[in-house]
């Protein structure tokens, strides 16, 4: 790219500028080198600056998607945790002896193990099940 840039240059300095000798053009070829180099320097910093901005805009884009994974598993827990607070006052005796609002905590804890505790110790009757098969 730099030596197309230099071939270029020639051709305009050796058609338009009236230089006539070739340590002349030479010269002026030098000169627009080094303002190239020094050209093609700043843009590289800048380019890495472009760079660092664009890591950090896709960092938060990261960071907005944990977050809104964190909003949406904390809505779903507190909805799930009461349905579960509703579903154990409803109940005459509950396992363990726990109190509907700990029924619920542990479901706002880990969803997915409280209700399947839940469901396990209050919903199905193990039990009559084993009674029945056996």
């Amino acid at each position: 790219m730099l030596f197309i840039s230099f071939a270029c240059q020639a051709n305009d300095l050796s058609n338009n500028s009236g230089y006539q000798t070739i340590p002349e053009m030479c010269e002026e070829l030098c000169s627009d080198k080094n303002y190239i180099e020094n050209d093609a320097i700043s843009n590289i910093q800048s380019s890495s600056n472009v760079v660092s901005s664009d890591s950090g805009v896709s960092a938060f884009s990261f960071m907005s998607l944990t977050w809104g994974y964190y909003i949406a598993y904390y809505v779903v827990a507190i909805l799930l945790a009461s349905i579960i607070f509703k579903n154990a006052k409803s109940q005459h005796a509950l396992a363990l002896n726990l109190k509907p609002i700990w029924w619920a905590v542990l479901v706002f804890i880990d969803p997915v193990l409280g209700i399947l505790a839940y469901w396990a110790m209050n919903i199905i009757d193990i039990p009559a099940l084993l009674k029945s098969r056996g």
